[in-house]
């Protein structure tokens, strides 16, 4: 195990710009899932079987999307405790050299 991890807050933001990124692309997808499920194409012609199918995808969409939305949150909180690590040595570096 290591003694020592060193991590950037910056790669932590990037990492949360891409976890917001990715539940974007999740949204997107489920939208156009759903789409296509509504057209008559698919709703009355040979594909219709294919597209019971697709009744499950926005759930599964969502099930994605929520452990995404949750590791997000872990992120921001995991960003926001190391911010407030990093102000307070700053702050009692500066006191001590008071």
């Amino acid at each position: 195990m290591a003694e020592k991890i060193d991590i950037d807050i910056s790669e932590i933001e990037d990492f949360g710009t891409d976890l917001m990124d990715i539940l974007q692309t999740i949204e997107e997808a489920c939208k156009e899932a759903q789409k296509i499920g509504n057209l008559n194409f698919y709703k009355e012609g040979q594909a219709k079987n294919a597209v019971s199918k697709l009744k499950d995808i926005p759930q599964k969409y969502a099930s994605v999307a929520e452990h995404y939305g949750r590791l997000l949150q872990i992120t921001a909180l995991t960003w926001q405790q190391m911010s407030e690590a990093d102000k307070n040595i700053s702050n009692g570096i500066q006191a001590a050299q008071k």
